[in-house]
């Protein structure tokens, strides 16, 4: 009996209790949530140029505790990210904005203009059995030369310093050469170049030496150098002269002829 009282004070109890509680309707009251936001400052997105041209340029997306990043509307995670995507003028927008629970201060936009240097192609000069390579930029190059249509290449300069000379020695005539920014990786132009094989070596000329011209000495006007004396018409005293001559000859043709004679008469004796 003691034992069937004790359940029956038990029960009783706690129905008592039960019903001060619905009488009250209060719960028990929860936790109170901190309303403390964290305040963080946001870190500056930054811009990277690449090579030339400004096909491959960058813009980096910092990681901060508490800051979202958006361009053109999209939030972006932490990264790094191609101009190009999101800009056809190498402008962009970047702003920053507190996620839950944060506030933030400072500055919270950033207009990035990332614009990379016009591209300046090498000078090529083909030569016998080959050519040269002049990086005229003012970056460094990568360089490279193979047949002309294949996808494979003969050989490879990765980095040609600003102002520097490469020399290829090559037995094709035909090929294809290719370059592009150093710190880009990626191919940015594709040329044929013709080079000369086989070059026959110059023939030397020979000039024949000078002759100086040699001096003759120079008649007078009127003068036979080159055979017996002619006789002519002239003045008077040249009369003179050839009347001389022409008495002599008389003379010697009657002497030869006297002699003549005389001979004769000694053979018929």
């Amino acid at each position: 009996m003691q034992a069937l009282a004790l359940l029956i004070g038990l029960f009783l109890l706690g129905a008592t209790a039960q019903s001060a509680t619905a009488a009250t309707g209060a719960p028990t009251p929860a936790p109170a949530a901190s309303t403390t936001a964290q305040a963080v400052t946001a870190v500056a997105p930054t811009g990277k140029t690449i090579g030339c041209g400004g096909i491959d340029n960058l813009f980096t997306i910092p990681r901060v505790t508490g800051v979202q990043y958006l361009v053109n509307g999209d939030v972006l995670p932490p990264n790094d990210y191609l101009v190009s995507d999101y800009s056809t003028d190498g402008s962009v927008l970047v702003t920053a904005r507190a996620a839950t629970g944060f506030t933030l201060a400072g500055k919270t936009s950033w207009s990035l203009t990332i614009a990379a240097p016009e591209c300046t192609p090498p000078t090529v000069t083909p030569k016998c059995g080959g050519f040269t390579v002049t990086n005229r930029a003012s970056y460094a190059i990568g360089f490279s030369w193979g047949a002309h249509g294949s996808p494979v290449s003969d050989g490879y300069y990765p980095t040609i310093a600003p102002g520097a000379t490469k020399t290829v020695t090559t037995k094709r005539s035909a090929l294809d050469y290719s370059y592009a920014p150093a710190d880009d990786g990626m191919e940015f132009s594709i040329s044929q170049l013709t080079v000369p094989q086989n070059c026959a070596a110059p023939t030397p000329t020979t000039t024949a030496p000078v002759v100086p011209p040699t001096s003759t000495a120079t008649a007078p006007a009127g003068t036979n150098t080159t055979g017996p004396a002619i006789i002519t018409d002239g003045p008077a005293d040249g009369g003179h002269l050839n009347g001389l001559l022409l008495s002599g000859g008389l003379a010697c043709a009657l002497g030869a002829a006297l002699t003549g004679v005389g001979l004769r008469r000694r053979l018929t004796r």
